[in-house]
């Protein structure tokens, strides 16, 4: 079992580390069919779809400012 304890250096990939700490802490329950429920700190679109291409379902409310986000929803 893996816990987040904060901040990973030694991160080397392209993606945040929001994803990165989500994606590894996510990482038994792919090809489960799970579901994973997050608050509005972790979610992005680039997190979803990684998520769904692993089959793992998730839930979670996105920031606006999110990076990645559709421009077309223009929620202030």
């Amino acid at each position: 079992m893996n816990m987040y304890l904060g901040k990973n250096r030694k991160r080397v990939t392209p993606i945040t580390a929001t994803h990165a700490t989500v994606t590894g802490l996510a990482a038994r329950i792919k090809q489960v069919g799970h579901k994973f429920y997050m608050d509005n700190f972790f979610p992005s679109p680039a997190l979803f779809y990684d998520l769904h291409t692993k089959s793992i379902n998730c839930c979670g409310n996105v920031r606006p400012n999110r990076t990645g986000m559709p421009e077309i929803l223009d929620i202030k």
